[in-house]
C-alpha cells in the first residue's frame, strides 16, 4: 500500500503543464493559469497560441509550447496588458490597423496610434477568437 501511495505521489508531482528554464522562465505545454503577479507593465506579457487562436497572459520570460494539433482558422484578438495593484490585467481591443501590434507576442502596455479604444479592465487570462 505504501509503495502504491508513493508511486501515485511521484506521478502527481511530476505531472505539470509547465517546465522551468535555466533563466527562470516557464515554458507552458498547456494553458497557463493567467494569474500573473507583477511590479510593472513590463512584467505582463501576451503569448499567442497561433494554432488555437488564443492569447494568454504570462509573466515576462515565460513562453508557450502547446501542441499544434487540431488548429482552427481564426485570428487571436488584439490584447493589451498592464500591471495594476500587483496583478497583470488584460483587455481585448477591436480589430483595426491601430491594434495590429497587439495581435502577437508582446510585453507591457503598447502605445497605440490614433484612437484604438481605451481598454476596459478585465481579469488576466486567456482571450480567444469568437
Amino acid at each position: 500500500m505504501r509503495k502504491l501511495f508513493l508511486l501515485l505521489f511521484l506521478v502527481a508531482a511530476c505531472s505539470s503543464n509547465a517546465e522551468k528554464t535555466p533563466d527562470g522562465g516557464t515554458v507552458y505545454t498547456s494553458a497557463p493559469s493567467g494569474d500573473v503577479s507583477c511590479n510593472s507593465d513590463s512584467d505582463c506579457c501576451v503569448a499567442v497560441d497561433t494554432c488555437h487562436s488564443v492569447a494568454y497572459v504570462v509573466h515576462a520570460g515565460d513562453s508557450l509550447q502547446i501542441p499544434q494539433t487540431d488548429c482552427n482558422l481564426c485570428l487571436a484578438p488584439p490584447v493589451q496588458v498592464w500591471c495594476e495593484s500587483g496583478k497583470c490585467q488584460s483587455a481585448v481591443l477591436p480589430f483595426s490597423s491601430d491594434t495590429e501590434g497587439l495581435m502577437g507576442d508582446h510585453c507591457g502596455s503598447v502605445a497605440l496610434p490614433g484612437d484604438a479604444g481605451a481598454p476596459a479592465a478585465s481579469d488576466a487570462g486567456a482571450h480567444g477568437c469568437s
